[in-house]
């Protein structure tokens, strides 16, 4: 399980998703999370993917990531798009987005032999 880095909210702390965090997620947020690629993420989205993608880190209420995620915009002028790429990363590092998009993520993880079988994948679909 790939974990993605993410230092804005404790030095050290990496973010990940594995099925369960998966399944929670889409309950928490009350729809498909592969339709957070093609709609977009609400703020709500991102205070709770924090919380159950860093759960690990220790248990952190939604108010604690609403509270930081402010500070974080006011004092390093940082944007939400910023604050929501660590939360894409590791979604797709799940594998929940599939083979095209881990690697699309990942370049320097595909080995010849995925990028054979990639390419195949896509002839047959054509």
């Amino acid at each position: 399980m790939k974990k993605i880095k993410c230092d804005w909210f404790g030095e050290g702390e990496e973010l990940y998703f594995n099925i369960m965090r998966l399944a929670e997620f889409e309950k928490a947020i009350g729809r498909p999370i592969q339709r957070l690629f093609i709609e977009g993420f609400f703020l709500d989205d991102l205070f709770i993917a924090y919380e159950i993608g860093l759960r690990h880190e220790g248990r952190r209420k939604p108010q604690f990531y609403i509270n930081k995620i402010q500070e974080l915009m006011d004092s390093k002028d940082l944007s939400i798009g910023e604050l929501i790429t660590p939360v894409q990363k590791a979604l797709i590092a799940s594998g929940v987005a599939g083979k095209q998009a881990y690697y699309g993520m990942f370049p320097e993880e595909l080995t010849d032999d995925e990028k054979d079988e990639l390419e195949a994948e896509e002839s047959a679909k054509n």
